[in-house]
Parts: structure tokens; C-alpha cells; sequence
């Protein structure tokens, strides 16, 4: 697994899903491979790449069977440094992901959880919607695309992982031709720290639905860094976050239905 320090929250004004929309298509060929030789490659071989796009990070993950490996670095490479972006995988992808937001207009959880950040940070990037708008989806070309790649997926961003049988000595030179032909840095800025609103209030939105659906949060956050993080974390999976195994699902759901 791999990340880049910056996602959609580095996305323009105006073309909120850029990010999201790279993600999606870095797959959809490279180099002089086409959308379908690249996936059948993946597909013949057993090769899993893939791309996703986080509020703070560009994220990619990649397996593949030792003896495929060495075809499997070059194809991650392809998609990083020479992704093709043709039209028609543009566009299908594109079309997938506005279908996609069409449908979370009408979603309750989608549209609660759209108020809630918008309440908490207003126009600041964390205020945004994730995945992006229509509007947004519907503005971003090819170029700003290239652009994105060239900014963002640096070396001076990157951070990774590697779980297999395989040896330090080893990973080394794969390391090297997989992310060595990226751009060392980038002029992708830092964002200032933000602070959530801490107006309390409560927002309804009418909908003709058999279930309501509340999200709810307040302005107190914890440092990832803070000694007290993980007891947070655990206090908040005990009480809503553990699933069927929280409490509020126990009384809220088991008991009262």
C-alpha cells in the first residue's frame, strides 16, 4: 500500500472531483497500453492495482504473485508516470462517477453527512462534499488531470508499506523503478490548520422516507498525536462504532427496534 500526502481537499475551486475522478481512470491505460491491454494484463496475471482518493491522501494499492512481480512493477509505473487518460475512458469513468452523485442526492446518509461538514467547516475544503460535485466532475479536462499527477504524486509525498515474502534487498530496486521516475517535489501548497464551527445547532431536512437518519458531531478533536488518541478511538467504537458490537446499536436497535 501507498499514499501521497494530499487529496481532495487540494482540489480547485470549481473542480471539486478532480481527485477523485484521477484516481478512478489511472488504471484505464498507460504507456502503449490501451484500457483493455492494460486490464487484461492485470486480469491474465493476477495483478491487482488500484487507486483511491481520501480527503487527505492519494492512495494506491498493489499485489501481485512473486514470479508475475517484475511485470507487475512495470505496469504500477505505467499507471503513475505515463497514465494515457484517453477520451473514452475519461468519459465512461466520468459518466460512472456522475451517476454515482446523482444518486447520493437522494441518499439520507449521503445528504446528512453533506450538511453536517458543510455546518462544521463552511467553505473551507473540509466543507466540501467527498467524491466531489457534479458541477465539479463536469468541469475537470484532461489537463488539469495531467496536471494533478505531476503535482501531487511526488516522491517528497509518498509514503509506503510492503507486507510478502520478499526481502529488504530485494524491495529495494523495485521501489526504485516503481516510484523513482515520479517528480523528487512538487508546489502542491499546505493547507493552514482548521478549526470546526463550534455554533451548536440542529438542521432538519425534509425527506419521504420510512427511517430517519441523524449524524452528529461536535468541534473537539484529538491530535492524532495526542497520548489520549487511542483511548478516544476506543471509547467512541464502544459506544457507536464497533457495529452490531457497539452499545448504541444494542440498545437503540436489539432492544427498542
Amino acid at each position: 500500500d501507498f499514499l501521497f500526502q494530499g487529496g481532495e481537499s487540494l482540489d480547485p475551486v470549481g473542480k471539486e472531483g478532480l481527485a477523485e475522478l484521477v484516481s478512478s481512470v489511472l488504471d484505464e491505460g498507460a504507456g502503449d497500453l490501451d484500457s483493455q491491454a492494460f486490464q487484461r494484463i492485470l486480469n491474465d496475471k493476477s495483478i491487482t492495482i488500484s487507486f483511491g482518493a481520501g480527503r487527505d491522501s492519494f492512495s494506491g494499492s498493489f499485489m501481485a504473485l512473486n514470479r508475475y512481480r517484475v511485470e507487475a512493477v512495470r505496469l504500477l509505473k505505467l499507471a503513475l508516470t505515463a497514465p494515457r487518460f484517453d477520451e473514452d475512458a475519461v468519459e465512461r469513468i466520468r459518466g460512472q462517477i456522475l451517476i454515482n452523485l446523482k444518486r447520493r442526492e437522494t441518499s439520507p446518509n449521503a445528504k446528512a453527512g453533506k450538511a453536517l461538514v458543510k455546518s462544521l467547516y463552511g467553505d473551507d475544503p473540509y466543507g466540501r462534499p467527498s467524491g466531489g460535485t457534479i458541477d465539479g466532475v463536469q468541469a475537470v479536462t484532461v489537463s488539469d488531470m495531467r496536471d494533478f499527477v505531476t503535482r501531487t504524486l511526488t516522491r517528497d509525498r509518498l509514503i509506503v508499506g510492503v507486507v510478502g515474502k520478499i526481502t529488504a534487498e530485494e524491495l529495494k530496486p523495485m521501489l526504485d523503478e516503481a516510484f523513482g521516475g515520479l517528480p523528487e517535489k512538487g508546489d502542491v501548497p499546505v493547507l493552514p490548520p482548521v478549526a470546526a464551527s463550534s455554533e451548536g445547532g440542529v438542521i432538519v431536512i425534509e425527506q419521504d422516507v420510512p427511517q430517519s437518519v441523524v449524524s452528529m458531531a461536535q468541534p473537539v478533536a484529538i491530535d492524532r498525536k495526542d497520548p489520549d488518541y487511542y483511548a478516544a478511538y476506543l471509547v467512541t467504537h464502544i459506544l457507536g462504532g464497533g457495529g452490531f458490537s457497539s452499545r448504541l446499536t444494542e440498545e437503540v436497535r436489539e432492544k427498542r427496534g
